[in-house]
């Protein structure tokens, strides 16, 4: 909106001045005022994902503006470099078409990930599908439909444990995302029985910030803070260094 302490809403908008100070480095910006449709304005353009820290908030006492102080910080960048490396694994072990259908989940497309899953599980051409029924069940979750998530991770489980060797790494995954159904279906108890049991897989497999081993520390975190248990569902948050996440009792799928 256009900071101006003149302008007089009806919807009750406040008018708003940002004033951000960008250091060298820390972010990637450029002028764009010759493409403005108000060139006076001086625009700038940030990049995608950078990050602001809030320093203060203060409101003109003559015109009742408002003034959000900020510092462009490099905090959005190291937080995705911290994540792509943490993902770099799981990049590597699955194929580009499995990481295609995920990409979908990921963008919120619940029902063309689950047509593109259910696609591959008719015709999987050498893919793998323990992987391809734990989406499917995980795009089922995604959309709410808890019964036929369960039975598709249910068959991702039968699968994985049949293979020889067994893959203990994938069961773990599943064991969470059955908790996560669970739990979303009002058994907590239940839920953190599958937790536990993915935890104990994990216990010896697992790498220094393992994600998924991270989501589900959250998930056990999340039936304690619902359950008021608020020390212990912290000592979760914390253990995988993830005291920073939100805190909103949102479920983490594999």
């Amino acid at each position: 909106m256009y900071a101006n302490p003149e302008w007089q809403p009806s919807d009750g908008s406040q008018s708003v001045l940002f004033k951000i100070r960008c250091e060298p480095g820390s972010a990637i910006c450029v002028s764009i005022a010759q493409f403005s449709f108000h060139p006076d304005e001086e625009e700038v353009l940030f990049d995608l994902g950078s990050t602001f820290r809030v320093e203060s908030i203060d409101q003109d006492k003559t015109t009742g503006m408002y003034c959000i102080h900020m510092e462009a910080t490099r905090e959005g960048f190291d937080i995705a470099e911290r994540y792509i490396e943490l993902n770099r694994k799981r990049m590597q072990e699955n194929s580009v078409v499995l990481m295609f259908g995920s990409l979908l989940a990921k963008m919120g497309q619940y029902d063309e990930c689950h047509e593109y899953f259910v696609g591959l599980a008719q015709n999987p051409r050498g893919k793998d599908l323990v992987v391809i029924y734990n989406s499917i069940g995980r795009a089922h979750y995604l959309r709410s439909e808890y019964e036929q998530a369960l039975d598709n991770y249910n068959v991702s489980f039968a699968l994985m444990i049949s293979t020889i060797p067994e893959r203990s790494r994938s069961s773990a995954i599943v064991l969470n995302n059955i908790g996560c159904v669970m739990e979303a279906n009002g058994q907590p108890q239940a839920a953190l029985q599958y937790y536990e049991r993915a935890l104990e897989i994990r216990k010896d497999l697992s790498e220094p910030n393992d994600l998924d081993t991270a989501a589900t520390l959250n998930n056990v975190g999340n039936i304690y803070y619902k359950d008021d248990n608020l020390k212990t569902a912290l000592t979760y948050y914390s253990i995988q260094g993830i005291e920073n996440c939100q805190v909103n009792c949102q479920l983490t799928p594999g």
